[in-house]
């Protein structure tokens, strides 16, 4: 008997800001595994990390249309060069689904900081899904990586970043009622536990306090039910399913990717 492969996102049109590395990377990859065919991603400034995941989407298939954009999340024309620089690289009209992953990362204490997280987190989620809007066609799906600090207690290292992420969900929450029915555009967010990425090391031994990483590592393991924390490949399972068409009754809502670390707050 013949076999086929499954290619729920066959011919879609997909951007990744921050598709460089970690989760990003793995996201990018994984949509192209699940059939799409145009896939912009964004850096900040390592070009190599960019050409790399690039790599790794052609070898899933080496004729889908690819584009690395180099833009910093902080920039004031951030959201506008995505758009505009996504549909003038992949030669397209249209975007079906925009995966906002780019995030400011960190602990912050002065009211700058506070600023930068919630321009980064916040409202740059805004105001790319404002842009992108007009180009997605009836099903489109607006994807936000979130975190599962904005609904748990973890203290003042953390506190400026865990507010820009529940800013982050009531934002999707509230374009989920205004792009669902209008437009047929779901828009949730993942709420992602501690992940084992490059990104994730370097802010962590920013705030351990004096505590070694193996020894960090098994307090935030001991967060989930599971006992462990989360591989970037996990969640990304996780996101490009929210962004197939099979997750349609799926909208506004944070979707645990975790391991359980809000178990105990779901109920």
């Amino acid at each position: 008997m013949a076999t086929t492969i499954s290619a729920p996102l066959a011919g879609k049109v997909a951007i990744v800001t921050g598709g460089s590395r970690g989760i990003g990377a793995s996201i990018a990859r994984k949509l192209a595994k699940q059939g799409c065919t145009h896939v912009s991603i964004t850096y900040t400034s390592k070009p190599e990390g960019a050409q790399a995941t690039i790599d790794e989407i052609h070898k899933v298939n080496a004729s889908i249309k690819t584009t690395a954009i180099k833009a910093d999340l902080l920039d004031s024309d951030f959201s506008q060069k995505v758009i505009k620089s996504t549909l003038e690289g992949l030669q397209v009209d249209r975007i079906d689904i925009l995966i906002i992953n780019a995030a400011v990362m960190g602990s912050g204490e002065t009211k700058a900081d506070f600023d930068n997280f919630i321009r980064g987190n916040a409202w740059v989620p805004l105001e790319l899904s404002e842009a992108a809007v007009p180009y997605m066609p009836h099903g489109g799906r607006i994807v936000m990586i979130s975190s599962a600090s904005s609904k748990t207690a973890m203290g003042k290292s953390i506190l400026q970043y865990a507010a820009s992420k529940a800013a982050m969900d009531a934002i999707s929450r509230n374009l989920a009622v205004v792009y669902g029915p209008s437009k047929g555009i779901t828009v949730n967010t993942i709420s992602v536990g501690v992940t084992r990425t490059d990104a994730m090391f370097a802010t962590s031994d920013q705030s351990m306090e004096g505590m070694n990483r193996e020894g960090f590592l098994q307090l935030v393991s001991a967060l989930s039910t599971l006992h462990r924390i989360d591989e970037a490949e996990e969640v990304a399972d996780i996101v490009v399913f929210v962004a197939s068409p099979a997750s349609q009754w799926i909208n506004g809502n944070q979707i645990p990717a975790n391991g359980g670390v809000l178990s105990m707050a779901q109920g």
